[in-house]
């Protein structure tokens, strides 16, 4: 019967002097845990890599929602100045209804030109 040899890796080690050898032997259960190391190792930078992608294809939308915003605060300024606009000409009318209110009151109390002159003709 032939043997079937053990699947794994060997990993040797040797210092610039050559007086350290060392040798790493990775078969069995330690295989396994290096191939799912590697797989989770994969599968992060797939993530961020992934995620990466994704925040530089929004970086158009982002530009976008940016001068958007800007132009609303502008138009949210420009209607604050409107409003102070028209308060200022709300006020206005106020007093012009106020002056014309006073100016009847004292047409009222002057006899009217109308009467003091057909009374004249009687």
């Amino acid at each position: 019967m032939r043997m079937q040899a053990e699947k794994g890796f060997t990993a040797h080690f040797v210092s610039h002097s050559g007086k350290t050898h060392r040798r790493f032997e990775i078969r069995g259960w330690k295989l396994h845990a290096v191939r799912a190391l590697l797989a989770l190792l994969v599968l992060l930078v797939s993530a961020a890599v992934a995620v990466t992608a994704l925040g530089l294809l929004q970086s158009g939308e982002l530009e976008r929602l940016r001068t958007e915003n800007a132009a609303l605060e502008d138009s949210l300024s420009e209607r604050g100045r409107i409003e102070a606009r028209l308060s200022g000409i709300e006020l206005d009318l106020q007093r012009m209804r106020e002056d014309r209110e006073i100016i009847e009151n004292m047409a009222g109390a002057i006899s009217p030109v109308g009467e003091s002159v057909s009374a004249g003709n009687e």
